[in-house]
């Protein structure tokens, strides 16, 4: 975004409706590899049961936009885990691997007037 002009000031990150830490658990080894890839991933990655371990990838991301230069403050969480709450969101894993709908995420600049 600042290769295209904007002010790292200026950018705001809205995270919103995934699986949460508290659901995406992985094999062992798949988290071992996502520590190795993403700086600082292991911080958000803890034990679950054996051979499996659980990752917050909303953490993983707050901390990337942090190295990036945003504030914390500029950064939100405007989504609940989907898994927890299969009633307002499509999950996958909450339906058992069975058929369901999309999601989709998208990235924007917002027009800004003269100061």
């Amino acid at each position: 975004m600042t290769a295209a002009g904007a002010a790292r000031g200026n950018i705001q990150a809205a995270l919103g409706p995934s699986i949460g830490g508290c659901c995406f658990e992985v094999e062992e080894q798949i988290a071992r590899d996502f520590e190795q890839r993403f700086p600082g991933a292991g911080s958000h990655i803890r034990p679950a049961q054996p051979g499996k371990a659980y990752i917050d990838l909303r953490g993983v991301l707050r901390d990337d936009l942090s190295r990036a230069g945003l504030d914390a403050s500029a950064i939100v969480d405007v989504g609940e885990c989907t898994r927890c709450a299969p009633e307002a969101y499509f999950s996958r894993r909450a339906a058992g691997g069975g058929v369901t709908g999309l999601q989709a995420s998208c990235i924007g600049f917002a027009p800004q007037g003269p100061s």
